[in-house]
């Protein structure tokens, strides 16, 4: 059996009453929490937690995942004195037949370089220039050249050595 008795404000309530008191507080900070901890975790879920996928189109484009052996490019696709840039590679062929590849970063602020006009690769975001040959700095911003990655012609394609 209920009893009644006056509560804070000087009405008459039941105790055990549902939403009254320090239960109905009680509900909602429980709800409250309950609320925060379901909307973290969808904000956490939103901003990258899980696996990332990436789309490449064909195999020959990939860029790998930096594991040796991964095609970087089609022999194909690179042309003599310049190069393209694939999945944050440079891959160049500065005189024919033979292929290097450098990390697309530029060392400066991490800008993406363009592929190469005339031997040279130029930064996006504040134009530094580097020499295909060898990734050497030769201008801009940057203090140092872009960094090597190992490259070998297999077959028809541009690997990861």
């Amino acid at each position: 059996m209920l009893h009644s008795r006056p509560n804070k404000a000087g009405r008459m309530s039941d105790e055990g009453e549902a939403f009254g008191g320090t239960v109905r507080r009680t509900l909602l900070a429980r709800g409250g929490v309950l609320c925060g901890a379901v909307g973290l975790t969808g904000l956490t879920a939103a901003c990258g937690g899980g696996a990332a996928t990436s789309s490449t189109g064909s195999g020959t484009e990939s860029g790998g995942s930096g594991v040796v052996g991964d095609v970087l490019a089609a022999v194909g696709q690179v042309p003599i004195g310049g190069g393209v840039v694939v999945s944050g590679v440079l891959v160049v062929q500065p005189t024919a037949g033979v292929f290097k590849a450098y990390s697309a970063t530029c060392p400066h602020q991490g800008g993406q370089v363009s592929a190469p006009v005339d031997g040279v690769a130029t930064c996006r975001l504040h134009q530094s220039t580097f020499d295909i040959g060898d990734g050497a700095r030769l201008g801009g911003p940057a203090t140092r050249g872009l960094t090597a990655i190992g490259a070998t012609v297999q077959g028809s394609n541009v690997v990861r050595s």
